[in-house]
């Protein structure tokens, strides 16, 4: 599996069951400015529970994170419906007849006044990254979601269950080759 070494840099210090707390790790990353460009928001959900993920590895731990860039932007529901998944989390595009997936306490109330989610999830626009990607990665142009299966999943079982959900919908859009 192919790692880069911006990912390399991004390893949580510590064991998993006793990490450097998420403040501490936000600041080491900060004194290299290269990252400075990717929001805390994108490490506080992604990056830094998930580094040592399997699909994580296997999709996005090739990538050169400082040729990357995120731009928070606004989608409607029909945009988000289009989303690839990798393929472990197809299913969340079918079941939705279920109650809303599992979310923090904060989260739901939320949900069920703002009709969204609060913390937007990442997606990646594809074809903007430099191939050829590596085996084993499951990336599908045009636009793939990262993070945020479970926001997601609520998403398409409050239309499908006729629940208020707003017009507009915030993404953190990942894009390739940031011009330095």
């Amino acid at each position: 599996m192919q790692i880069s070494q911006s990912w390399q840099e991004f390893t949580p210090r510590g064991i998993p069951s006793r990490r450097e707390p998420i403040d501490s790790y936000l600041i080491r990353i900060r004194l290299n400015e290269a990252y400075n460009h990717i929001p805390d928001e994108v490490f506080e959900q992604w990056i830094y529970p998930l580094h040592d993920d399997e699909q994580t590895l296997q999709n996005y731990a090739w990538l050169d994170y400082t040729r990357l860039t995120f731009k928070i932007i606004t989608w409607d529901y029909k945009q988000l419906d289009s989303l690839h998944l990798v393929p472990r989390f197809e299913h969340m595009k079918k079941d939705f007849d279920s109650e809303f997936a599992a979310l923090p306490p904060s989260e739901e109330p939320y949900w069920r006044v703002n009709g969204t989610w609060r913390v937007p999830p990442i997606v990646v626009e594809v074809d903007t990254l430099t191939g050829p990607y590596p085996e084993p990665a499951h990336l599908r142009p045009p636009y793939q979601l990262v993070e945020g299966h479970s926001r997601l999943h609520n998403l398409l079982i409050c239309h499908h269950q006729n629940i208020h959900l707003a017009a507009g919908h915030q993404v953190y859009l990942m894009r390739g080759e940031k011009l330095i």
